[in-house]
Order: structure tokens, then sequence, then C-alpha cells
């Protein structure tokens, strides 16, 4: 009853609803508070005014939330909603490594990390990934009946 904008709600600038929702998320998870990470990113990633061409970091900063929450079906969408988005990005494919890998799927981690160094050749980091990936996916064909 006392507000002076007449009872109009106040339109935030172009942006700011998902860009505030992304600030808060990435700050929580600097403090280590995934779940909050998480349900930031998604505010972010819902917002109405969410820049599309920011969609595959988010995804992709979801993705590293529900990673450390061991979330892994979560974020498995999340790496491909952020593959799907943006192809071309290499850390998009590397976070589907990691999913893969913690799933305990290695062949298809290996595969996410190859696309990746695809992208990026010069990312050492992927290369140990998809080696590793290589050697689990070995040593469970191997202690396969």
């Amino acid at each position: 009853h006392g507000s002076s904008d007449g009872g109009r709600a106040r339109a935030c600038p172009r942006g700011a609803m998902s860009a505030h929702a992304k600030a808060a998320g990435a700050a929580a998870y600097s403090l280590q508070n995934w779940s909050e990470a998480a349900d930031k990113f998604s505010e972010a990633i819902d917002a109405p005014d969410v820049d599309v061409d920011e969609l595959h970091k988010l995804y992709s900063n979801r993705c590293a939330a529900y990673m450390q929450l061991k979330k892994y079906k979560e974020a498995k969408d999340d790496a491909e909603s952020c593959t799907q988005t943006k192809p071309v990005w290499a850390k998009g494919w590397s976070r589907l490594g990691e999913c893969e890998d913690a799933r305990g799927c290695y062949a298809e981690a290996a595969l996410a990390f190859e696309k990746a160094i695809e992208l990026d050749p010069s990312n050492a980091g992927y290369k140990s990934s998809k080696a590793g990936a290589e050697a689990k996916a070995k040593r469970a064909a191997a202690a396969a009946p």
C-alpha cells in the first residue's frame, strides 16, 4: 500500500535477473555451498532474461555444482545441454567426460575427452583425463567375466 511506484513492479534491466542469479551461484560455489550454487545457476538458466550466449556456461557451472553434490545424472544432463548449446566449447565436452568417468562409463568418458582435445589440442588436462579414462576402461574390460 505504501509503495511510491503506484503498485507497479519495477522491471530489472535486460539480463539483470539472470546475471544476478549467476553471480549468486558463483559466490555460493566459491564458498563450497554446492546446493545453493546449483539452485542459483538453475534460477539463472530459467530466468526469462537469460542471455542465450551465456547458457552453455550456466549449464557448465551447474554441472560442476552437481558433480560436487555427487548428483551425476543431473550433472550429465547439464553437460549434455552444454555441449548441445555450444558444441565448439571444449570445456563442455570435458565436463561430459568428467560426468561419464564419475558414473563409471569410462569408454564414453574417453570419447568426450577426445572431443575436448579436438577442440583444444593444447590442453594437457584433457589429454591426461582421456588417458585415465582409457586405462580405467581397459581395467574394467579385463575384469569383466
